[in-house]
């Protein structure tokens, strides 16, 4: 068998050696190409439809996603598991170059059973640090942490400099993009690790990447000089790289360094060759980057025709990156009132006398009409002023009320649409692609669809009955209703409903009230309560953990805590908890997808019943969700 996949391997090298020998003055993708259509041999298409995929994605070619297509169905009529896993990564490079990285993700994760399945250790490896950049570019950082962590460690198993640089590259990139200057600080650690690698295997594109993040970094610190010298190394390392794609991104860095640096001259020069690099490659989001750059360079030299008509490309290139409805042209109108300001001023300074003769009249008649007004009808419109007063100032308190009523609740919609999205997403997606290649997957991988789909509903059945709860408590229609019932045997009760989910990931559920414990206050909204803590701490709590329930007494009320041994949260996330306005959609250990929603109807409940809710977490560590409810 080994014999055989040689013999093939030799087989490709001699078709690709003889055909490009022919085609000299072709490029290599037209090579390939041409000897696609030259040969039927079954083994040697799969392998030149990798190579033909991958020189597109490093092409930044969308043409990659066809030539993954037809690589993953070959792999799988004629080619071995590890063909198969290849195409996958094939197909997941070429969807992230579309910026469809849900979907990559899906591929990645196909990818990994079958690497973890055949020991293919190497392939892991590329696969875990793949998917930490996929969860990276989707601002899914945690996961992305931990995924490049693995790939960390096995590329040091295998002692392969190139996999722990290149890890140790991006793992800078996702700390950079926690904009804070910690992250900053480790950004800069990382980057630093990564080149003294890098240096040693002289691999220009890794150390190109590493000064940039530099750079940046050090822009974080307002150390610009600092900035500009890590810029110009990569700059300097780029002409020596395979990817020369990124030189737009590098030089407009620079740029915005001189502009921080009121070194104009300078920003317009690298801001130019930025957007022609950018054009050269067709890199749309280097377009809008460096166009936006140059818009505020000539704003700056007071060039406004310029920035005018970069601003104008900048908007239209943002509105095709995020898909969103078109940005009225607030800043356009700033720029031509910019414009036209001084020829404004020479006409305001011509006739500045008779505009204040003019003024001075009008305020004058204004004021003689409005004593004569008071004079003649104070008496007769006291009264009636003073209760106008009060209707005006009822009438305001309301509508500011009402304004930031509707300003909540639209920010909140909004949020909603965008968890809304992504499982709605991923099961549009998984659709589509059982639907258009259902004969071509195996049984088991149908199932893994199904599976995917499975998720993807219980996540948005989820979200849609904590809307739904959330709705009807703010028409008024779920009726408050108090009662006496025991404490213990409500919360047994929830437990039971929600062992099932707990065993899934082997976590152990403790009921640690001892005794019967008896309360007052709505039954239904303190199931709920009780229900989203539990389902939120098995969500959130790793394999095998464990989640304690335990109660005390405290003038005259008594507390009740679910706490897990899960991930934890920040300080800063658990700040924006119970906000309805505030986005913190994170997802479990599972991958489960949570909107904070369930908590905020809690403290609805919570406090309709007399209570409050009480939060402690560590990351890490776990979290204890708290809430008071009256005795009996």
């Amino acid at each position: 068998m080994k014999r055989k996949l040689f013999f093939n391997y030799l087989k490709t090298i001699f078709f690709l050696a003889i055909f490009c020998s022919y085609t000299a003055q072709a490029s290599l993708k037209d090579s390939i190409n041409r000897l696609i259509n030259a040969t039927s041999d079954k083994k040697v298409l799969i392998r030149l439809y990798k190579t033909i995929s991958k020189i597109y994605y490093y092409d930044n070619d969308t043409n990659a996603v066809s030539a993954a297509e037809q690589q993953m169905r070959l792999a799988k009529l004629y080619g071995t598991e590890k063909d198969i896993a290849d195409s996958y990564q094939s197909m997941a490079l070429a969807l992230k170059l579309k910026a469809m990285v849900p979907l990559a993700i899906d591929y990645l994760l196909k990818e990994k059973i079958i690497r973890e399945k055949i020991s293919d250790l190497y392939g892991l490896a590329y696969c875990f640090k793949n998917l930490g950049e996929c969860y990276r570019s989707h601002m899914d950082y945690q996961i992305a942490f931990d995924y490049l962590k693995n790939a960390l460690n096995l590329f040091k198993q295998l002692n392969n400099p190139e996999g722990i640089a290149t890890t140790l590259n991006r793992t800078a990139a996702t700390y950079y993009e926690n904009y804070d200057s910690l992250n900053q600080t480790k950004a800069i650690n990382f980057a630093n690790q990564s080149n003294q690698i890098a240096e040693q295997i002289k691999d220009y594109d890794i150390l190109s990447s590493n000064y940039l993040i530099l750079g940046t970094s050090f822009t974080f610190f307002k150390e610009y000089k600092t900035s500009l010298n890590y810029f110009f190394k990569a700059l300097e390392l780029i002409e020596k790289a395979d990817e020369k794609i990124h030189k737009s991104l590098i030089l407009n860095n620079i740029a915005i360094a001189y502009i921080s640096l009121k070194d104009f001259k300078n920003a317009l020069f690298h801001a130019n060759n930025s957007y022609n690099e950018a054009l050269k490659y067709d890199v749309m989001v280097y377009k809008w980057l460096s166009s936006n750059t140059l818009c505020v360079v000539h704003k700056n030299l007071n060039q406004i025709d310029s920035a005018y008509k970069y601003l104008a490309i900048s908007s239209n290139l943002r509105n095709i990156l995020y898909n969103e409805e078109r940005i009225k042209s607030v800043r356009n109108v700033e720029i031509k009132y910019q414009k036209s300001k001084y020829d404004t001023d020479i006409i305001l300074e011509k006739n500045s006398s008779r505009m204040i003769a003019i003024i001075y009249s009008i305020s004058i008649l204004s004021i003689l009409i409005i004593l004569v007004l008071i004079y003649f009808r104070y008496l007769t419109l006291k009264k009636t002023n003073q209760k106008l007063h009060k209707q005006n100032i009822i009438i305001e308190n309301q509508k500011e009320e009402l304004a930031r009523v509707n300003a909540t609740k639209d920010k909140f919609f909004s949020i909603i649409a965008h968890d809304l999205r992504n499982p709605l997403g991923n099961f549009k997606n998984v659709t589509e692609q059982l639907s258009n290649f259902y004969k071509e997957y195996s049984e088991e991988e149908r199932i893994e669809f199904l599976g995917l789909m499975r998720d993807s509903s219980r996540n948005l059945y989820s979200l849609l009955s904590n809307l739904l709860e959330w709705s009807r408590s703010q028409q008024g229609v779920i009726q408050f209703i108090p009662e006496e019932f025991d404490l213990l045997k409500i919360v047994d009760d929830v437990i039971d409903t929600m062992r099932a989910n707990a065993e899934v990931k082997n976590i152990r559920i403790r009921n640690n009230i001892q005794e019967p414990i008896i309360v007052r206050a709505d039954i239904n909204m303190i199931i709920t309560v009780i229900r989203n803590f539990i389902s939120n701490a098995i969500k959130f709590t790793e394999t095998e953990g464990l989640i304690n329930i335990d109660l005390k007494h405290e003038n005259g009320f008594v507390i009740l805590t679910v706490r897990d041994s899960g991930v934890g949260m920040s300080q800063e996330f658990m700040d924006k908890l119970f906000q309805i306005d505030k986005s913190v959609t994170n997802r479990g250990t599972n991958n489960e997808i949570g909107t904070g929603l369930g908590l905020v109807l809690c403290k609805e409940f919570v406090d309709k019943n007399g209570g409050k809710i009480t939060v402690q977490s560590q990351v890490g560590i776990g979290s204890a969700f708290s809430f008071t409810i009256p005795k009996k």
